[in-house]
């Protein structure tokens, strides 16, 4: 399972995600931090 971590949530948590073997990634570190929220649910869908 994939988690993108949108911009409301703490970029720690993308983090402790990975150190604990999940697939995160935090919005802001994909350079979405201003993308309405149906572009990023698409990118969800699509990845």
């Amino acid at each position: 399972m994939k988690f993108l971590i949108d911009v409301q949530l703490p970029g720690t948590l993308a983090r402790w995600l990975r150190g604990r073997d999940y697939d995160a990634v935090h919005a802001l570190e994909r350079d979405l931090g201003r993308v309405d929220d149906l572009t990023l649910w698409n990118l969800a869908i699509e990845e």
